[in-house]
């Protein structure tokens, strides 16, 4: 409890301003901006896919590791850093993009894990993989003796298989994991359901402290965001889901849980509540920023040479995007919900928590 009371006491003006009239209109604009900024984002990754660089280079199989005939070692270093299209470029995109941000994968997955996701959503495309006893035809330079590009298809076909893969794969999520240097070898692998069981399975996680709803409050463990406040524990700390969730979760949930914790059932209520709504956004955002990876792996200068399959395939995801992008307005709607279901609890116990300026 001394933890989460260290989370919300920055937030204490937001539960305040639950109590007026004023205060819930602010949250409920703040949450209308959350939304704007989503809409935003998705704008930009279908930008970002029809990205074009028409400046002329020499051939990317030539340069992309700085083989160019002449180069020297510095100047090497510097060509690969400019040119990336060498090695495993779906690896590199996802690599650099975990390392940037992507905070709904990085508050669900590990690195690994999100990556072997990202391979087996667009398929894998690596350029002068690591070779396997093959050598140089007699006389042909090293800087020009390039393999040809090995590819593996994606393994997930749809964004509803990576979001609710417990309706769909009995065995675990099918992708690809990372082998050789740099991800040059791929080998086909299950994400196991008890890793990545879809964002509702995240969600509860969080919520409760298993994928599954629990039955009574007393199932819910210690250190989740609902079982906190159920057990009131005062030594066991938050898990680092419901930590990472907390953070990026669009509405003051712990000042919520503070204002209710009072009443009995409250917290139970309330994170059944979340758990129906939330997974719907984090769908939607996860899906975002793994979009914005696909769309990053053939980008500038190496838009010309994204490979067909692969940029039929990237389409086809942004297309499936609008069957998954919650109705407009719907985190207003969310949040709206969520501070009338504190507000009736309030209201139903004889709090004194004032819900409109009376």
């Amino acid at each position: 409890m001394r933890k989460l009371n260290a989370m919300t006491k920055n937030t204490c003006a937001i539960a305040n301003q639950l109590s007026t009239q004023e205060g819930r209109q602010k949250l409920m604009e703040s949450a209308s901006a959350i939304g704007g900024h989503l809409s935003r984002a998705a704008g930009h990754a279908a930008d970002s896919m029809k990205a074009e660089n028409w400046k002329l280079f020499s051939s990317p199989n030539e340069t992309a590791s700085g083989k160019s005939p002449g180069t020297g070692a510095s100047a090497a270093a510097a060509v690969a850093e400019s040119n990336p299209f060498d090695g495993n470029v779906v690896y590199i995109a996802a690599k650099k993009s975990m390392a940037n941000g992507t905070n709904s994968l990085r508050a669900f997955l590990s690195e690994q894990d999100a990556i072997s996701l990202v391979m087996g959503l667009y398929g894998v495309a690596v350029f002068n993989p690591d070779p396997k006893g093959e050598s140089c035809p007699a006389g042909t330079p090293p800087e020009r003796c390039v393999k040809l590009v090995e590819k593996k298809e994606p393994t997930i076909t749809t964004w509803d298989n990576l979001m609710y893969p417990r309706k769909h794969h009995e065995n675990g999520v099918p992708a690809w994991t990372c082998g050789g240097s740099e991800c040059r070898d791929l080998t086909g692998t299950f994400i196991p359901l008890s890793t990545w069981g879809g964002v509702e399975d995240a969600v509860n996680v969080a919520l409760f402290g298993s994928p599954l709803m629990p039955l009574s409050p007393q199932m819910t463990t210690p250190d989740s965001l609902v079982g906190s406040f159920v057990h009131k524990s005062t030594s066991a700390s938050l898990s680092p889901s419901a930590m990472r969730i907390a953070k990026i979760i669009p509405m003051p949930v712990l000042s919520m849980l503070t204002e209710v914790q009072h009443i009995e059932g409250a917290a139970m209520t309330l994170g059944m509540h979340l758990s129906d709504a939330l997974p719907r956004y984090f769908a939607y955002q996860m899906a975002l920023e793994m979009q914005g990876i696909g769309a990053n792996v053939f980008s500038g200068q190496t838009a010309k040479d994204m490979p067909t399959e692969f940029r039929t395939n990237l389409m086809q995801k942004a297309q499936n995007l609008i069957a998954i992008k919650p109705p407009e307005g719907e985190l207003v709607k969310i949040f709206n919900e969520t501070t009338q279901a504190i507000i009736n609890m309030n209201k139903l116990t004889g709090s004194k928590l004032k819900t409109g300026g009376k």
